[in-house]
């Protein structure tokens, strides 16, 4: 388990996805910018090799998700 801290500046939603598993970060209380939470990546090892950190920023980009960030693990 990887606890992850993002600074995502006027997203809405931020997610981390590994194959199909999709992991929904949440917004800390004191900065609306600031994403966190917790991914499993052991189970993909030697079955995944990319993750990507994708934005949704609603109304200003439609209801899709935009990829920030594609990691090797």
């Amino acid at each position: 388990m990887r606890c992850l801290q993002l600074d995502v500046p006027l997203a809405v939603a931020v997610a981390v996805v590994v194959g199909d598993a999709w992991s929904q970060l949440e917004t800390g209380k004191h900065s609306p910018t600031v994403w966190k939470g917790d991914v499993s990546l052991e189970e993909f090892f030697g079955r995944e090799s990319r993750l990507f950190v994708c934005a949704n920023y609603g109304s200003r980009a439609g209801s899709s998700y935009h990829t920030l960030l594609e990691y090797t693990i």
